[in-house]
Parts: structure tokens; C-alpha cells; sequence
């Protein structure tokens, strides 16, 4: 009896599986059709009301003004039809021929020219053409004629696909395709101004003068952008009266590496902060002789920065993400010898909090989470948004302070140390001064 509901249990499954790909398919056939369907659902009713206007009020009651307005509007619907197209069947040809770039590296959040180029000829004056790319995700403009790109997230893809739409000027017509053109696309994570050595925890108190045989490690004075929590004391006014800009001097301290750090990139939809923040770090070899990486998705160490590099830009489409590989990661690099793991985490709550306290109690854990600035409480934000629209960046890794503040608490509460790096202003903020920033 038993086999036999199993059974049954599995057809049922089998048949959920195949409507499922049946509607997929459905879906994007019908996506096609309606593309290259030109007309729009107005357009339609024009038509019809110009031919009735045409034929059975003008001819039949001899109105002549509405056979004249008819027959007008009859003629601009198909110059609309002809000229859109015409326009399709000739960009369809060069997109064909035109040579797109095969490899496009740029950084994240940075412009970059891609090369493609699209002039409409003179012979179709009444035709426009717009288009956007499908995948991956990027904010497209034209500069010069010529597509501009800039990429939200990081990420690692093997072909673009654009998002065609030509029509008319008097958006009778319109024709909508897509293009799948094999371009490997590699996007590295920003790290913005975070490049200070101060931001990796692997980095422990060296002595006031260094080895005659070694080298030094700190600077006389260290000199960077104010942050929110900063003593005033500490900012040098006289660079403020000069440049306007606001800088705070810091105390000399003496840094050498520690030997063994290991390193984890939690995954999120705003993990773009973080990802740059372990980028730098990566970089500027803060990390210490031997460090070990590993990100959500790929939970096997590393130790190449060339291929830590690679696994931080393919983290960002890593499923399910929020430290869902901490686990294995620790199972695979910690002994004897790695016993400091560094995360590095979103500003946004998660299941990846409870998973880093639930791993705290393995292996010591330092946690550094990555913003893009620290915003106050709007106490007007209810109605501004009514009034002024923002450019909305779903990748956005913003905070406020009381979105920032349950995170830090119950962190420390677990007995985790706590960064706050700003990649915006490059500051890193102690654990002493979060209270100060987070309340």
C-alpha cells in the first residue's frame, strides 16, 4: 500500500513538472508572438474606428469631411505599418553584421563603452529604435551614439542579451525583439576608497619601532575622510578651510599581519559593499602570509588571489546565499592552525546572523559588515516620497541607523566582534564607536 501511494505521489509530481515547462513554453512563445505583433491595443481601435468613419458614416451619409479625416488616418496607420517594417527587417541585417565586442571586463558601478553603435539611415525618417539589455542587469545610455553601460552587480556571464523596440514616431506601430549575442562579460566587485589595512581584523598590534631587518608597518600620521562617530577634536580644520573637505587625523599605530586569517563572503542581494570590502582586502594583502576564501556557493578554500577574485565576482549569483555554505567552508579550511574567521556580511538582517552565531561557537568569528553610507532617520520620508522621486537601485547597499542597530546587538550579545566599513568614505568603524553611529 504504501508503494502504491508513492507511487501516486511521483505521477502527481511528474505531471506539476510537465504543465510547469508547458506554461514556460507558453509564455515564451507568446512573448514572441506579441513582439512581433505591430500593433498596439489603441492602434487596433483606430484602426477600426477610421475605417468606420471611413466607409460607413462618410460614403454611406456622403460626409465628406469624415471620408477626408478617415482616409487620413487610414494612410498614417499604414505609413506607420510600412515604415516600421522596413525598420525591422533592416536592423534585423545589421545586427547580423555588426562585430560586437567579445569581451567586456569592467568594474562595478563604473561607465564603460561597449562599443555598439546603432544609426538608423536617412531613408527612414520616421522610425525609432530603444533597447535594453535583458541579462545581465545593467543601466544602459547613449553618449556620442554610442551604448554606454554601467553594471549594478558584479558578475560573471557568457552572452548579453538585448531587448530590441522600433516603431514609428506617431506610436501607431511597434516591433519588440530580443538578441542573444555570445560576449563573455566579467564585472569585478568595487571596493570603492575601502583600502585602508585597517580593515582586515587579521591585522594585530605590532611594536612601536620596527625590526632594523624588517619592515615598517604604520604611518606617522594617518590621515582619511570623516566619518559619522568621529571625535570632532580629532578633525584638522586648516585641510577643511583649504579644500571644504572634512578629515580627521589618526594616532599612529604599528600593524603587522597575522599569520593565519580565514576569510568569508556572505551572499545577498546587497552584498556589493562587502564584496568590495574583501576585494581591498584581498588586494592589499591585509589578510596576512596564509589566508584562506571562500564565498556562498563555493565553499572550497582558496588561497590564489587571482581566484579568490573569481569567486567573489561569481558569488553574486550563488543560490541560496546568506552564508548557506559556512558550514563546509569551516568543515573544509579551519585545523589545528586557522582558528580566525573574518565574514564579511550585508547591512541587512538575515538568516545568515543566526548561522554565523550558530558557527561562533566553532571557531572564533570576527564579523565586518559593508555599506554605502550610514543614513539617518528621514522624519519626512512619508510624504517626500510622494512628492520627489529617487533613481532606485534594487542592488543598494544603504543602511540607517535603525536597520544597522538589532544587527550589532545581537552579534555582540553572541559574544562577535563587529566592523562597520563604509565604502563611501573609506572609514572603519570600531566596535567602541557603534553604538555611537547605530543609536
Amino acid at each position: 500500500m504504501r508503494l502504491m501511494k508513492v507511487r501516486g505521489f511521483d505521477c502527481f509530481v511528474r505531471i506539476g513538472e510537465t504543465l510547469n515547462t508547458f506554461l514556460q513554453l507558453t509564455r515564451k512563445y507568446l512573448h514572441i508572438f506579441t513582439g512581433y505583433f505591430p500593433f498596439y491595443f489603441g492602434s487596433l481601435i483606430l484602426g477600426f474606428g477610421a475605417f468606420w468613419a471611413y466607409r460607413e458614416i462618410g460614403n454611406n451619409q456622403r460626409d465628406y469631411i469624415l471620408v477626408l479625416v478617415g482616409a487620413c488616418a487610414l494612410c498614417l496607420i499604414l505609413l506607420g505599418f510600412l515604415s516600421t517594417i522596413l525598420g525591422a527587417i533592416y536592423l534585423k541585417i545589421y545586427l547580423a553584421r555588426f562585430p560586437f565586442t567579445a569581451n567586456i571586463s569592467i568594474m562595478e558601478g563604473l561607465r564603460s563603452q561597449t562599443g555598439f553603435r546603432l544609426r538608423l539611415p536617412w531613408w527612414l525618417p520616421l522610425v525609432q529604435c530603444e533597447w535594453r539589455w535583458v541579462e545581465p542587469d545593467v543601466k544602459v545610455e547613449l553618449i556620442d551614439d554610442l551604448e554606454t553601460t554601467t553594471f549594478l552587480r558584479r558578475g560573471l556571464w557568457d552572452s548579453v542579451m538585448r531587448e530590441f523596440v522600433l516603431g514609428d514616431n506617431f506610436g501607431i506601430c511597434r516591433i519588440r525583439f530580443r538578441q542573444e549575442v555570445a560576449s563573455s562579460v566579467g564585472v569585478e566587485a568595487n571596493p570603492g576608497k575601502l583600502q585602508s589595512p585597517m580593515l582586515a581584523l587579521g591585522m594585530q598590534d605590532g611594536s612601536d619601532l620596527s625590526h632594523p631587518l624588517g619592515k615598517p608597518y604604520g604611518d606617522k600620521v594617518d590621515i582619511r575622510n570623516y566619518a559619522p562617530g568621529d571625535p570632532v577634536r580629532y578633525i584638522l580644520w586648516k585641510i577643511y578651510a583649504r579644500t571644504g573637505q572634512l578629515v580627521v587625523r589618526k594616532p599612529e599605530k604599528a600593524l603587522q599581519p597575522a599569520d593565519r586569517v580565514l576569510a568569508y563572503l556572505i551572499s545577498a542581494k546587497d552584498d556589493a559593499a562587502a564584496a568590495g570590502a574583501v576585494t581591498a582586502t584581498i588586494s592589499g594583502q591585509t589578510l596576512g602570509r596564509d589566508w584562506k576564501l571562500g564565498t556562498d556557493g563555493f565553499p572550497a578554500a582558496v588561497q590564489d588571489r587571482e581566484e579568490a577574485k573569481n569567486i567573489i565576482i561569481k558569488s553574486a549569483q550563488a543560490s541560496p546565499g546568506q552564508a548557506a555554505d559556512l558550514s563546509a567552508f569551516i568543515d573544509d579550511a579551519s585545523d589545528s592552525l586557522y582558528q580566525n574567521l573574518l565574514v564579511f556580511a550585508p547591512p541587512s538582517q538575515g538568516n545568515w546572523i543566526d548561522r554565523v552565531i550558530e558557527q561562533s561557537r566553532r571557531i572564533n568569528i570576527s564579523v565586518i559588515i559593508a555599506l554605502d553610507g550610514i543614513q539617518g532617520t528621514r522624519a519626512l520620508g512619508s510624504w517626500r516620497r510622494y512628492l520627489f522621486s529617487e533613481e532606485h537601485n534594487p542592488y543598494s547597499c544603504t543602511a540607517d541607523k535603525e536597520q544597522l542597530k538589532p544587527i550589532v546587538e545581537k552579534l555582540q550579545a553572541a559574544g562577535i566582534a563587529v566592523k562597520v566599513a563604509d565604502r563611501q568614505s573609506g572609514a572603519v568603524i570600531d566596535s567602541t564607536l557603534l553604538y555611537q553611529v547605530a543609536s
